[in-house]
């Protein structure tokens, strides 16, 4: 009699020890299941960052390319080296300090634009940018009013120079 009941508990033990194999099996399964899918997940954010990645070196080409198109542009007209490296560092739209609201004005630019081979109705009929537009109003020391009403000036950057402005 005792050894059927031990060889029931056996029983009943091995079974248990069964059950449980399996569920650490499926365990390992879904697992395993999951790092294959971090794995892919992984691999598919690598890809999309280069991928991003070879987006911006295209637009930053462009950019590069658009700026020198338009050094060149300045160049045909007569203005001074110190001008083209002032418009090309607008490419990345940077704001004049504004000083009694009227934006900062650069000596060069100012020096390069009143004795230079040109004059602003003749910049005005090259095809530049707005944004190349914009900053070289600032560049110049235009007033804040003054910004405001040029056609070309976007109220968007209007809008940004009247806030730096009031943060003064």
């Amino acid at each position: 009699m005792i050894f059927k009941q031990k060889g029931s508990e056996m029983s009943n033990i091995e079974t248990h020890v069964e059950e449980l194999n399996r569920e650490i099996a499926d365990q390992k399964r879904q697992l395993e299941d999951k790092v294959k899918l971090i794995k892919f997940t992984d691999k598919a954010n690598s890809e999309m960052a280069l991928e991003i990645a070879k987006l911006k070196k295209q637009v930053k080409n462009m950019l590069i390319s658009n700026a020198s198109l338009n050094s060149q542009a300045v160049l045909q007209v007569g203005l001074h080296n110190d001008v083209v490296e002032a418009l090309n560092l607008a490419i990345n739209k940077p704001m004049q300090p504004l000083i009694d609201k009227r934006f900062k004005e650069n000596k060069i630019v100012r020096h390069c634009l009143d004795a230079g081979g040109t004059d602003l109705n003749k910049i005005c009929m090259i095809d530049f940018s707005i944004e190349d537009r914009e900053q070289f109003a600032q560049l110049i020391g235009y007033s804040l009013g003054g910004y405001g009403d040029l056609s070309y000036v976007t109220d968007e950057s209007y809008n940004r120079a009247e806030k730096q402005s009031e943060a003064e």
